[in-house]
């Protein structure tokens, strides 16, 4: 079953009404036209929020997992010096 969001709330694509406005209306209308250039202005710029947004969170994941790779490695440099070898070690 195909579903559509609505707002904040998920439905059937069968229980949805859509409206399509004609190309004869929107040229007819200018009221409509530019409805729906803001409604469709308005989703681009959530979409752009949306897109920003993901990206500083995958931003911050990667330093995250720089800095726990980096303080892994420095464990294991350290343990290395003293003979201490974590990869053979009995469960580890």
């Amino acid at each position: 079953m195909r579903s559509s969001s609505v707002g904040s709330t998920t439905l059937p694509l069968s229980l949805v009404k859509q409206r399509v406005a004609g190309a004869e209306l929107l040229e007819e209308d200018p009221a409509a036209l530019l409805y729906v250039a803001a409604i469709l202005a308005q989703r681009l710029n959530l979409a752009n929020e949306a897109f920003i947004e993901l990206k500083s969170e995958v931003r911050l994941h990667r330093i995250i997992g720089k800095t726990i790779g980096k303080a892994v490695k420095k464990m294991e440099e350290l343990l290395s010096g003293t003979g201490a070898d974590l990869a053979h070690a009995p469960g580890i």
